[in-house]
């Protein structure tokens, strides 16, 4: 007698040929289904043209003499190698949470050591993330570069920050953005210059955001508005 099989058991797609193990009597036929490429003689498989699926491998020794015939069988597997992808920007700023999804199997292992098909992350600084992608035993792998932005600095100031009602008050903001925009605009001499001129009504508080390479920042600042304290009339006799 003789007994055949494969190791492994499953096996994927474009991965070359896989020879028989066999044990016991040689010079047998090998054989099996519509799919699969099998050579009769050698019993090696050609996964890079043959088709997934499932297959009876049988093997078949004639009668010689007084040895009988037999006839031995393996069942395999043939699985698609997956293609794996992965999506998400590669440009981030610094502080923000960034999404990346990956698809093209049946299960999946981020370097992070998630199994989702899709993780968020929030590098401190710039970073590399793969995946594995598995039709069982048959893998791929991809991997994307995040690079992380730094936000720019920003500091809104008064001068002064104390006025009194019909006054005007100087804005700046101290910063290496290359553009600023204040609001409210209320009272403002202009929401876009890094030194507006400010002429309140009542105390309010002033935001300006700052952006660099697409990454943003804000700051606050209060201006205080005291009411112009007026001549008090006391009536006498003469009145």
């Amino acid at each position: 007698n003789s007994s055949i099989s494969y190791t492994p058991a499953t096996l994927c797609t474009g991965t070359g040929t896989v020879p028989v193990i066999l044990s016991g009597s040689i010079g047998g036929v090998f054989s099996s289904g519509s799919g699969i490429t099998i050579d009769p003689a050698t019993g090696t498989i050609n996964t890079n043209s043959s088709t997934p699926g499932n297959y009876y491998i049988l093997y078949s020794v004639s009668s010689t003499g007084t040895c009988p015939s037999f006839v031995d069988s393996t069942f395999i597997t043939i699985n698609t190698i997956p293609t794996a992808t992965l999506t998400g920007d590669s440009l981030m700023c610094s502080g923000e949470t960034l999404t990346l999804t990956t698809s093209g199997g049946s299960s999946f292992l981020w370097s992070d050591g998630s199994t989702g098909s899709s993780i968020n992350v929030s590098p401190a600084s710039d970073q590399t993330y793969s995946v594995i992608v598995s039709n069982g035993p048959c893998v791929d792998t991809s991997s994307i570069n995040i690079t992380v932005q730094a936000n720019p600095t920003i500091t809104a100031l008064a001068n002064p920050y104390q006025i009194t009602s019909g006054d005007s008050t100087q804005l700046s903001v101290v910063t290496n953005g290359t553009s600023v925009v204040w609001s409210p605009s209320t009272s403002l001499s202009c929401s876009t210059c890094i030194n507006p001129m400010a002429s309140p009504e009542e105390t309010i508080i002033y935001s300006v955001t700052s952006t660099l390479n697409g990454c943003s920042a804000t700051d606050t600042v209060l201006v205080r508005v005291e009411e112009l304290c007026k001549d008090l009339f006391i009536p006498d006799a003469f009145s």
